[in-house]
């Protein structure tokens, strides 16, 4: 039998021989002489001759090792079921095997982003910020510490207690100054209550945020949400004497005359003209005598206004590894043959200077440049010891690549692994295999749906993702909702969910909460020319990701994306022929993905075929496409009363 994988990450179909083997007379005692020595632990290859119409060919048809026979010695009988005797079959054995990719040994790539590219303000920058998400700072007394950091998302971002000298009669006092911050998101809007009357605020418990404050004023209602920072790493600043602020962090903070121009896109302003908190407090600055600075005093009776800046503004990377050189790594540890000399050869799809998945040009199409790197290293970009072991399967890498763009593997006519988007493999009407002759005529015009493959809902869910910008901007989850209408609606059946578990594109997570993602994550990093991520790694979150490249392969054509119209541009098979005998003499001119014609389609794909090896025939099941364009029905006939009233007792229907 020659059947598509089920896996929606496999683009191939396997011959596998049903049933079980059985041996007997001279095949058993040969088999039962091997199991009592000591050559017991290799593979037994089965060949059997086969009927092509024309000749008796013989043609391998599957393996099993000794271990897996069940023997009756008594009767001299053994049985067996075979596996594949292909190169899938050592592949599939093999790739569970543990690899660190971060042993790549070829050059790494740099990379870079700033706070403003992953849509992070400050509540410093001047014009103030009314929607997405801001870094709060805040001025408070030592004393206040216990009643407000920790509560409402603060969190200790720096520690003054500097001497702060006095005059001959004034003994001089310490400085009791803690700056917090925070991170707040704006303007939510609120969804409605099942009541189709109250709104409620969207939970984003998941990711961390607590809804603050909302406003009711406004159609429909928005919520505000704060949540500390999880920063890796960080500890909070320490001030105990004036000499610490130039001298104890180096360059990681700077104290600068107030109103000082920025000291270069490194750096954000912690102080600020506009520092004015979502709860109406001010922001990191004191006293009247530095409105808009911090008043760093060396003397008490000395004004000493300074501004404040943080080298959080730009972001580093510089251990990135091109996305097909550590997926050709991770093969060569696991099963080298299958491993291409250029790791652009294992796909077209991330190679190509033009996208066939998208049509995008060489200047918009990121996939070439596409990076990974240990999220230990994203999160802690600055560190001078980089990550050096990151273990991870091929099974892993390749499932979580093809569920993240789409894509499926196979190995290609060179006996090389190949990853490919899933519109290379689209019905094609001009390379149809006509199936219409013979007694069959094209099979019976029979058919059933396919309920499993309609889902009204389609989640891509990011595991190790937790930044949620906008609808369109989602990292962790993209949600395709289809009309009702045509869809499996059966409640436990209308959501199919993909996950991915290692992989993830979230710079501005693990940047600004890598305390809550784990290390041994892989990211996806997309530069553009120069380095820069583009669009903060937008590219690269979930949403964007089913926006682009989910294309092919829907259920229907129009559908939303997390709450946005989509139109799509190819749907999936979603109708199963009944099978029939096909005028074919075996299976050479039914390859994986072809089209063939059929009494019903003549775009129609296979879902598998059984070729009887004595006989020499072929039994094909085709998967047809959905009815489209159809206008409303017409012609149908009249319906006769079946049932009076008199039939039922009224009372029943009070």
């Amino acid at each position: 039998m020659r059947a598509a994988e089920e896996d929606l990450t496999r683009f191939f179909a396997r011959d596998k021989l049903e049933g079980e083997a059985t041996f007997r007379g001279q095949d058993f005692t040969y088999l039962y002489a091997v199991e009592r020595s000591s050559d017991r632990g290799g593979a037994v290859y089965l060949e059997a001759e086969a009927w092509d119409g024309k000749a008796w060919i013989s043609r391998r048809v599957g393996q099993f090792t000794l271990n897996e026979v069940k023997w009756n010695v008594a009767d001299c009988v053994c049985k067996v079921s075979l596996k594949p005797a292909d190169d899938y079959q050592a592949l599939l054995e093999a790739w569970e095997k543990p690899v660190n990719v971060l042993a790549y040994t070829g050059a790494r790539v740099s990379s870079s982003t700033n706070l403003r590219e992953l849509g992070i303000y400050t509540n410093a920058e001047s014009g103030g910020i009314t929607d997405g998400t801001a870094l709060e700072f805040r001025r408070i007394d030592k004393g206040q510490e216990g009643d407000v950091a920790g509560t409402d998302g603060w969190a200790v971002f720096l520690r003054s207690s500097s001497w702060i000298s006095g005059t001959l009669t004034h003994g001089g006092v310490r400085e009791r100054m803690l700056l917090l911050f925070r991170l707040v998101k704006r303007n939510v809007p609120m969804v409605l209550d099942d009541d189709g009357v109250t709104y409620l605020p969207v939970d984003l418990t998941a990711t961390g945020w607590e809804v603050y404050s909302d406003d009711r004023t406004v159609t429909p209602p928005v919520a505000h949400y704060v949540k500390p920072p999880q920063i890796a790493g960080f500890k909070p600043y320490e001030i105990t004497h004036y000499n610490d602020w130039s001298r104890k962090y180096g360059a990681e903070i700077l104290l600068l005359p107030c109103g000082a121009a920025s000291p270069g896109t490194d750096y954000v302003q912690v102080t600020g003209p506009d520092g004015v908190n979502l709860g109406g407090e001010e922001g990191a600055n004191n006293e009247p005598e530095c409105p808009t600075c911090l008043n760093v005093r060396e003397q008490v009776n000395r004004t000493n206004c300074k501004s404040l800046w943080w080298r959080f503004g730009r972001f580093r990377f510089t251990r990135g590894i091109p996305l097909l050189e550590a997926l050709n790594h991770v093969l060569r540890g696991t099963l080298p043959r299958l491993a291409p000399t250029l790791a652009a050869d294992l796909s077209q799809h991330f190679s190509a200077a033009t996208s066939y998945a998208t049509g995008a040009n060489p200047a918009a199409n990121e996939l070439p440049g596409l990076l990974v790197a240990a999220a230990s290293d994203v999160k802690r970009y600055n560190v001078s010891d980089p990550a050096r072991k990151l273990k991870l399967t091929l099974k892993q890498f390749v499932e979580d690549l093809c569920t993240m763009y789409d894509c499926g593997w196979f190995i290609d006519g060179n006996g090389k692994f190949r990853i490919e988007h899933r519109s290379l493999f689209a019905p094609d009407p001009d390379t149809t295999v006509d199936l219409t002759g013979g007694p069959a005529a094209g099979g019976p015009n029979e058919y059933e749906y396919l309920q499993a493959l309609l889902p009204r809902k389609e989640v891509l869910s990011i595991t190790n993702a937790i930044s949620e910008e906008s609808a369109s901007v989602n990292f962790r989850e993209a949600a395709i909702e289809y009309e009702p209408a045509e869809t499996n609606t059966r409640e436990d059946e209308n959501t199919s969910t993909r996950t991915v578990t290692k992989l993830t594109g979230d710079v501005a997570g693990m940047v600004l909460s890598g305390d809550a993602l784990p290390d041994d994550a892989l990211v996806v990093l997309a530069p553009g020319p120069g380095g820069l991520l583009r669009q903060g790694n937008r590219p690269v979150s979930a949403a964007q990701l089913v926006r682009r490249y989910h294309r092919f392969g829907r259920v229907k054509l129009t559908a939303t994306v997390n709450g946005e119209p989509v139109v799509f541009a190819g749907l999936r098979p979603q109708r199963k022929q009944a099978a029939f005998v096909a005028p074919l003499c075996d299976l050479s001119a039914l390859p994986y993905g072809v089209t063939v014609h059929t009494s019903l389609s003549r775009v129609a794909t296979l879902q598998q075929a059984r070729w009887n090896m004595a006989s020499g025939q072929v039994e094909v099941t085709p998967l047809l496409p959905p009815l489209t364009g159809l206008g409303p029905a017409t012609g149908l006939p009249g319906t006769p009363k079946q049932f009076h009233t008199g039939q039922f007792n009224q009372d029943q229907f009070a």
